[in-house]
């Protein structure tokens, strides 16, 4: 038993050993260095931060999900009008659209982006207004 846990020992100590010269525990150590900044440091991070503030909402990826959210919103509302209009004409057809319209797909890509658009835009409002009246 005494030769098993020091074999254990050994194999843990080699695998210290060798974490240690691992390229990630290198870069977890040089982020937990970060935690402390000098000045320079805390001057380039304001910088880094207030150029990424500017970009912000005019972004590539930015103006990406806009553009994909009116897309899936866009969609989901035509299939909805256009299942009302074929409501009185053609309902098998408009029956069809509701049920497209009910596809795990589309559903939950359509909640995906309200949740993440409306909700956040309503509640960051919300927060903003009670900040403000206190």
């Amino acid at each position: 038993m005494l030769t098993g846990l020091l074999g254990l020992g050994a194999s843990i100590l080699g695998l210290a050993k060798k974490a240690d010269d691992s390229e990630t525990v290198q870069k977890l150590l040089e982020g937990v260095d970060h935690l402390n900044f000098t000045n320079e440091e805390k001057i380039e991070y304001i910088i880094e931060q207030k150029k990424l503030a500017e970009a912000g909402e005019n972004s590539i990826r930015s103006v990406t999900r806009r553009i994909l959210a009116v897309i899936i919103i866009g969609t989901a509302f035509a299939f909805l009008w256009l299942a009302v209009i074929f409501w009185k004409f053609n309902k098998p057809f408009s029956d069809f659209l509701l049920e497209v319209l009910k596809l795990d797909i589309v559903h939950r890509s359509v909640v995906a982006v309200v949740a993440f658009y409306f909700i956040y835009y309503g509640v960051g409002t919300a927060i903003d207004k009670w900040k403000g009246k206190k």
